[in-house]
């Protein structure tokens, strides 16, 4: 295998993206396979699973090829997130590939997370040489999947996570000083065009009259290469991947597996070989032409069925042609008198009583360790639900006699009152095992306007999952008005919701254990080559921190990771991200905090980024600060002045 540290791919308009590529060591053409990405091919992903992952299939027969899209790592030019742009460039990026002379006229795309989209979007466009493409943890809709999760203006992950590091990342100079020189003009120029990623989750012009472009969603059903899609129960992009993958034309496979927002041959819980599966799919669309080997029928689908129950005889992987998989029922629950649960078909009513949701705008918190972004979390604990609970609207079964098996989204329909013009409703659905602790299954939430006094009927799909809960143990549903920190901020302020119980019905898709088919797909370990690949975070801390004297809750969280740069140096990266919510009236405004240091040093110079965002209510605030060599290069300010949304929205 060879590896050629500087390519230059051009792509119109004189922008030459930068990439690093993994040739086989043979004397014929191959496929290729490339990965087009935000996080610096010379940087955290030289030294991680993107190496890693680019080496193993290039050890497999493909030339791979990681590539920095448009203003990022050593690519110039500017853009936003998710923009039209990198669509087209990754159309001349596809062609350009297939064109050169060591490559067969085969190209896939492939990617976790960012990368993951790029593929979804390029193949959205139908380059001719694009035969197949693996998002891994992707959305066909950036805007309500990710950047404002489900429609809902704000939230942790974007807005003081995710945004604030690309803020940072996209202000260091490339990692690699290439051959022709050009990297110091390249970090430049972004310099002095750089624009905060993190202000395209908020509407409205900014303070200075420009704005970044909500993005745009991909026309997935214009998709007609084959497809691998891989999703985990546990991440953010549940749903969306098993939107996607129903809406692609062309052939495809879709596998769901127990996993958070972390590649699944590394996942420090539930290892499981996908690299083998990702390998094996682009050997059939780019060398053996979509044949399948010798009598071997495939199943589409390969899921996993969860359980916190030691020992279940159900929870493992499972086969079928579609998702919900065939057999699969809908099973009607609705409230009883005494905050019950129970399974009736009857039609819903209305009249009854009026029941008040705690107005509380911290409850969610224990939900993190099942976020996808948690990936340092252990989801296989049993995490207790119990704090949120007891502010909530709780429904609970009976004990049940006999598992039940979950396959698909769970669905509230209720009729609410909301004393004012707007409301937020969370649900969440639990298992409450017999020593009495509850622990989540799924949740979802909606926000909108309401129009006067009258009863409004609300539809809250939950995210899908694939679940037994087991015998001995009960349902629960639990109804309240916040779901932090995934939604933020919501002011304690706001005026009550009432939920009319006579109305709410639970709509379940089960399946009784006899109808699943045993999937003759493993799941468990890694592909061999990435044995030694476990994670990017040197060190990591996550914070709920309580106040009891203000009534407040934050959500502290820091992360340090170093590593080496090609060519001498290192660099060193330190994040901290603070959430806030305040239950108290007339308490403490809420407020995001989050911090990114980075230190560079290489040829002799130290190079720091330091980048600061604040959002309140009110305005998103970014401070940026570079130096080099102990000379400031940077020092700016751009504010945003928050409007919010007046449509509806739901989180799905």
């Amino acid at each position: 295998m060879r590896l050629r540290e500087d390519v230059a791919v051009p792509v119109g308009d004189g922008v030459m993206l930068a990439a690093r590529a993994w040739m086989p060591e043979v004397n014929h053409q191959v496929p290729a396979v490339v990965s087009l990405q935000p996080y610096q091919k010379d940087g955290r992903s030289r030294v991680h699973l993107p190496d890693a992952m680019h080496r193993f299939l290039a050890r497999r027969g493909f030339a791979s090829l990681l590539v920095d899209i448009r203003g990022t790592g050593g690519s110039p030019g500017a853009g936003g997130p998710f923009g039209p742009q990198e669509a087209e460039d990754g159309y001349r990026l596809v062609e350009w590939v297939a064109s050169q002379p060591w490559c067969n006229g085969r190209v896939g795309m492939w990617g976790v997370s960012y990368p993951g989209i790029t593929s979804l979007a390029t193949a959205a466009l139908n380059p001719p040489s694009l035969r197949a493409i693996a998002p891994v943890f992707a959305c066909g809709d950036p805007d309500r999947d990710f950047v404002r999760v489900g429609g809902h203006e704000g939230g942790y992950w974007f807005g003081a996570e995710w945004g604030p590091r690309m803020m940072a990342y996209n202000l260091m100079p490339p990692l690699l000083r290439d051959r022709r020189g050009e990297w110091e003009t390249t970090w430049l120029t972004r310099l002095r065009d750089s624009y905060p990623w993190v202000f395209s989750g908020y509407d409205g012009p900014d303070v200075d009259g420009r704005s970044v472009a909500s993005p745009r969603p991909i026309d997935i059903g214009n998709i007609t290469c084959a497809s691998l899609h891989v999703a985990g129960w546990r991440d953010l992009f549940t749903g969306p991947a098993l939107r996607d993958w129903a809406e692609c034309q062309g052939p495809s496979r879709l596998i769901v597996g127990p996993w958070k927002h972390s590649f699944p041959d590394t996942d420090p819980w539930s290892p499981t070989p996908i690299a083998d599966e990702i390998a094996g799919w682009f050997h059939r669309w780019l060398i053996d032409d979509g044949n399948l080997e010798g009598d071997v029928v495939e199943l589409p689908v390969a899921f996993y069925v969860q359980s916190h129950a030691d020992g279940s005889d159900i929870e493992g992987w499972y086969g079928s042609h579609t998702f919900p998989p065939s057999g699969s029922n809908t099973m009607n629950w609705r409230a009883s008198i005494g905050g019950g649960l129970e399974p009736k078909d009857h039609a819903r009513s209305s009249g009854g009583p009026l029941i008040e949701v705690p107005t509380t705008v911290s409850v969610g918190a224990s939900s993190v360790v099942w976020d996808g972004w948690t990936a340092a979390l252990d989801t296989s604990r049993a995490w207790d639900q119990r704090h949120e609970d007891n502010r909530s609207i709780m429904l609970t079964s009976e004990v049940l006699s006999s598992g039940l098996v979950l396959t698909g989204a769970p669905e509230l329909a209720a009729d609410l009152v909301s004393k004012g013009t707007a409301f937020f409703l969370s649900a969440r659905l639990v298992e409450v095992l017999s020593d009495g602790r509850s622990v989540l299954i799924t949740r979802g939430s909606i926000s909108g306007k309401n129009e006067g006094s009258r009863p409004l009927t609300v539809v809250v799909s939950l995210d899908p999952t694939a679940y037994v809960v087991s015998p001995g143990s009960k349902l629960a549903l639990a109804i309240s008005t916040s779901d932090f920190p995934t939604v933020w901020p919501l002011d304690a302020r706001r005026d009550s919701v009432y939920v009319d119980l006579s109305t709410v019905l639970l709509r379940l898709s089960v399946i009784s254990p006899t109808d699943l088919n045993a999937h003759i797909f493993s799941g468990e370990g890694r592909a061999e080559d990435l044995a030694d690949v476990v994670g990017t975070s040197v060190d990591s801390s996550w914070k709920v921190v309580r106040d009891l004297s203000k009534d407040t809750l934050a959500l502290d969280v820091s992360s340090e990771e170093a590593f080496p740069l090609l060519g001498g140096g290192g660099c060193r990266i330190d994040n901290r991200y603070e959430i806030q919510a305040s239950d108290a009236i007339g308490g403490e405004n809420p407020r995001m905090r989050s911090r990114t240091r980075a230190e560079i040093e290489q040829a002799d110079e130290l190079v720091v980024v330091d980048v600061e965002v604040v959002t309140t209510m009110t305005e998103v605030t970014v401070t940026a600060k570079v130096e080099r060599s102990g000379l400031p290069v940077l020092d700016a300010v751009w504010c945003k002045k928050r409007i919010g949304r007046s449509d509806e929205h739901t989180r799905s």
